[in-house]
């Protein structure tokens, strides 16, 4: 397959016609599309062409399909488009289902250990007759009142931690005060 260069067209590639007089674009402007030969300003020409003809458009997909365009000797030869071609990603929804499975899996795994788990410590205890007349409940009674007695005993002591401290400022407050009038100068 030839390649459009300057020696094919017989004439620099800045002078090069893109469109035709109907106004639509020319096969070599396709062929130079797509070898990305254009320069930036030849590039933008034809892409807002693209943009709004149908035609141009339609044509533009057909070669990039594989449609074969006339080079400059008239012969048709498919431009070779595959290199511009974008190959599909591998399909993410396999991967991405095996990766919920696996996740799932754990997920019940770890519940169903939990309940095993519980189960087991249920029977435990209730084969041991934490369960079975009143037992569970003469432990929690004496839980109660152990807490109790010792949120009385800190609340005795802090009481009396309170006493002390306000014993000790004013104390404090007293004794600065005798001090304050013992230099005023009422004294002297």
């Amino acid at each position: 397959m030839k390649k459009i260069d300057e020696s094919s067209v017989g004439m620099p590639l800045e002078n090069l016609e893109l469109f035709t007089a109907d106004g639509h674009l020319t096969d070599s402007a396709f062929a130079l599309l797509i070898q990305e030969k254009l320069d930036p300003l030849q590039s933008l020409e034809v892409s807002e062409h693209l943009s709004f003809c149908d035609r141009c458009l339609e044509r533009y997909t057909a070669i990039l399909c594989g449609e074969p365009i006339p080079d400059a000797g008239g012969a048709e030869q498919a431009l070779p488009v595959t290199a511009h071609l974008i190959e599909p990603p591998q399909p993410l929804l396999p991967g991405i289902l095996q990766k919920l499975r696996q996740r799932a899996q754990v997920f019940y795994l770890k519940k169903a250990t939990s309940l095993v788990v519980a189960a087991s410590l249920a029977l435990v205890f209730w084969s041991g007759g934490l369960f079975t007349s009143g037992t569970l409940s003469g432990v929690v009674d004496n839980m109660v009142e152990g807490l109790h007695s010792s949120s009385q005993t800190i609340l005795e002591q802090t009481e009396e931690i309170s006493s002390s401290l306000g014993d000790f400022f004013r104390s404090l407050q007293g004794d600065f005060l005798r001090w304050k009038f013992s230099f005023s100068p009422k004294n002297q």
